[in-house]
């Protein structure tokens, strides 16, 4: 990537997406601790909190909208990227200083939008406990970091998976016949969301295979705790943990194979305006 144009990018993405998931964020934040009442307000206010809250939700995806037409469309696609900056960078060089951060920014800001979501539920668990005299063990607490931790890591590979995905069905749209580039974008989504599509099939049904025998060897075993089970059945016992981990290694290989082709693709075939 040329770092002056990526710095660029990422400025200009962040300036116009901080701002509001930030406000969106401090609005959940408080109408979360309202709903729950640990603050007394009016009706009319929490009515005011809602409506802002719910208005500053859709600015936030209009934003992320907007900023990945601006970059894929605008910048990549029509090339208004390439007439500034195409001497001396390769073309690759360009696509990926726009992209990457792009890419990197949204994926995370939509993160965030669900996160802000995920606040109420959290806020809920502890007032539910804490009515009820129930003390939350440090314990309990890192098991439910680790798993915020783990479906943050888990977002943002799904995400950036699928922005890559997109670069990709770009740059194929581009590197052929100028003249189709709209019915080679639409081509190369179809095509890549076949492909995803009959994996992801195929691993469910995997998914379910494992999924009978796991509750037939809960038929088949009289254990009494946990580890006895795990000791009696063998990995089988771990096969959701599998499965999840297999579909996040498919989601890395797609993001290095998409990174690669859309590389190789940029420097060799890409049409530019």
């Amino acid at each position: 990537m040329n770092s002056k144009l990526a710095n660029e990018t990422t400025k200009k993405l962040l300036l116009f997406n901080c701002p509001l998931i930030l406000v969106y964020i401090m609005l959940k934040f408080v109408l979360v601790f309202v709903e729950n009442e640990y603050l007394k307000v009016k009706t009319y206010i929490h009515g005011a909190l809602w409506l802002f809250s719910a208005f500053f939700f859709v600015l936030c995806v209009v934003a992320i909208v907007l900023s990945l037409y601006k970059t894929f469309v605008v910048d990549l696609l029509l090339g208004k990227s390439y007439k500034y900056y195409s001497l001396p960078f390769k073309k690759s060089k360009i696509i990926f200083s726009r992209a990457v951060p792009a890419i990197i920014i949204e994926s995370l800001i939509v993160i965030l939008l669900f996160m802000a979501e995920k606040l109420y539920d959290l806020v809920y668990f502890f007032r539910y406990y804490s009515s009820r005299g129930i003390a939350v063990t440090g314990e309990y607490l890192a098991d439910m970091a680790i798993e915020y931790i783990v479906w943050f890591i888990c977002a943002f590979i799904l995400f950036a998976a699928c922005g890559f995905l997109i670069l990709l069905a770009f740059v194929i749209s581009r590197s052929f016949d100028p003249s189709k580039t709209v019915r080679n974008l639409v081509l190369a989504i179809i095509i890549e969301v076949l492909a995803n599509c009959s994996v992801f099939i195929v691993i469910m049904n995997i998914s379910n295979d494992l999924s009978m025998k796991y509750c037939n060897a809960l038929e088949k075993y009289t254990v009494q705790t946990v580890e006895e089970l795990y000791r009696s059945i063998g990995l089988l016992a771990y096969y959701d943990q599998i499965i999840y981990s297999v579909m996040l290694l498919l989601l890395i290989i797609e993001i290095i194979g998409s990174i690669i082709v859309s590389k190789k693709l940029a420097d060799k075939r890409l049409n530019v305006l």
